[in-house]
């Protein structure tokens, strides 16, 4: 499980804990501005949103040939894809350029850097506890053909499993990115298992938006999403060729993050 629910929301783990550490910082510096380090809570704030500028702007230069084609989608930073060490690196650069004072420069680099590191320390203790989690499902789920179809038998390739549905905005709109993906990438398997509706209502949907999607599943009773641990929609899961988990991302997924993904997944 690498989400939460908070009433009908599902919340990513990791985005929680790096608002959670910029929180915590802030506090830490309003108490620090109480003994003296005048405008150090203002100065911290201005830059982490600087920090989170560079980090956009860095992760937008590393596919510039996407955000070449879409310069728009540079503002879309609820997509998310972020460069998080660059937008530590622009955080302190800031935080030096604008503390006037050697102590404040110094609380402000000190309060960046724990909350850093613990991001860093958080980052490594989640992958370690994704990668020994359980891996694919051993469920059998029907195609929208009828054929029933064994999890198991993806085996083989680096798998990815997509839980989506036709109703979840995400879902239809990173629906052609996905697709994109299954055509282009023979070396792995790209998996649709639909949470919770008909054939006919899957079927209208598809033949509306001119999707043709292979490996598409049904599963009506969310047996996936309960096995997992799944909060929400769309959940995507990363396994290798021994179907180990290697990754999750709960919410849409661009086109560079699932070009990011892949390419950990299975190098060219």
């Amino acid at each position: 499980m690498n989400s939460i629910t908070l009433g009908p929301l599902a919340l990513a783990i990791p985005r929680l804990v790096a608002v959670a550490l910029m929180i915590l910082a802030l506090l830490a510096a309003r108490l620090w501005e109480r003994r003296g380090h005048r405008g150090l809570e203002s100065l911290l704030w201005q830059s982490l949103v600087a920090g989170l500028i560079t980090a956009r702007l860095a992760y937008a230069l590393g596919h510039a040939d996407y955000f070449q084609q879409r310069p728009l989608e540079t503002l879309y930073l609820w997509q998310g894809g972020f460069s998080a060490w660059a937008g530590v690196i622009g955080s302190m650069v800031y935080a030096t350029a604008r503390g006037k004072r050697a102590a404040l420069r110094k609380a402000l680099l000190t309060l960046i850097a724990t909350a850093a590191l613990a991001w860093a320390a958080f980052a490594w203790l989640n992958q370690q506890l994704q990668q020994a989690g359980p891996g694919l499902p051993e469920l059998d789920l029907q195609s929208l053909s009828g054929e029933w179809m064994a999890l198991r038998d993806f085996r083989g390739k680096p798998t990815v499993v997509n839980l989506w549905a036709t109703w979840c905005p995400p879902c239809r709109r990173e629906m052609p990115v996905l697709q994109a993906a299954q055509r282009q990438h023979a070396n792995l398997h790209i998996v649709f298992v639909n949470q919770g509706e008909d054939r006919a209502s899957i079927g209208r949907y598809l033949h509306g938006q001119g999707l043709q999607l292979e490996n598409l599943l049904l599963d009506p009773l969310h047996q996936y999403s309960e096995q997992t641990g799944a909060r929400g929609l769309p959940t995507t899961f990363f396994y290798d060729a021994d179907g180990q988990l290697v990754d999750t991302h709960l919410g849409e997924l661009s086109e560079p993050m699932l070009a990011d993904f892949l390419k950990r997944l299975a190098p060219p």
